[in-house]
Order: structure tokens, then sequence, then C-alpha cells
């Protein structure tokens, strides 16, 4: 399987008899096809909608999934506390986070394995201000919870 990393996607290579490759062939010469997979946040797989031919469109293949009967849902937000929309965590914003925590733990700020609530506190504000987020202790020790 090769990775992709520029849009996180997947290809497996594999092989098909002549006439069904034809009707597959790809934009780069070889057969191909689309796989839509989407997975829980328990990374077990939600749905799975493969056949397209390589050189659909991915917009294409996901209003497809979208329009089936029984086909792919997107889940609402889950509002939190106050009716505000969840947080949402980008990569920048976690790499500031374990940064800011990384130095807490140079400077004795953990002791037994647990921060104190002013490291949590520090992330924080470092995040409001960086990003021009509403960001809370909670959301930090919760998310370092997952990386």
């Amino acid at each position: 399987m090769a990775m992709n990393s520029d849009d996180e996607s997947a290809m497996v290579i594999g092989a098909a008899t002549s006439v069904l490759a034809t009707g597959y062939r790809g934009r780069k010469g070889f057969p191909t096809q689309n796989v839509l997979a989407a997975i829980s946040f328990d990374l077990k797989f939600a749905y799975v909608l493969v056949g397209w031919k390589g050189s659909a469109h991915d917009s294409r293949v996901l209003n497809d999934a979208l329009s089936r009967p029984h086909g792919l849902r997107v889940p609402q937000v889950k509002m939190g506390k106050k009716g505000e929309k969840q947080f949402r965590w980008s990569k920048p914003m976690e790499r500031v986070m374990l940064e800011i925590l990384a130095e807490e733990v140079k400077l004795g700020n953990r002791p037994n394995n647990n921060f104190k609530p002013s490291s949590f506190t520090q992330a924080t504000e470092a995040i409001k201000g960086k990003f021009g987020v509403k960001c809370s202790g909670d959301h930090v020790e919760n998310h370092l919870r997952t990386v």
C-alpha cells in the first residue's frame, strides 16, 4: 500500500483483466478505483463505498455516498456547555500545546505524572493568543489524553 501524504490517500496495487481495466484507467495510465471510507472516533469503519472508476472526481464519489438511501450520514456537531460548538483542535494548536507542556515538564511542573493547573492555564493562554479561539484548561487537559 502506498500512502500519499499530500491528501491522506492510499493506493493499493492490484490486477484486473484488460476488459475490466479499460474503463478504470486513470489519468496516469493504469487502472484505478476510488474508495470512500469513513471511520468513527473509536477507529472502526462506519461507512465504505467502493466501485467508482479511478478517474471520477472525489466530489462525485462523496455526493453519491450522501445521496444513497442508506449511504453516508454526517453527524451533527455536538454542542458543548451553554450551546457552544465543540472545540476543534488543529495540528498547529496541538504543537503549541505540546511545546508548552514539554517546557513545563523541564521546569518540574509535573509532579506525580499530573500537570499543575497552572501548566494547563499557560497552554490555554498561548493557544488563545496565537489562534484567537476560545480554549479552556479542560480542552487542553482532555486533548492531552488523546495525543
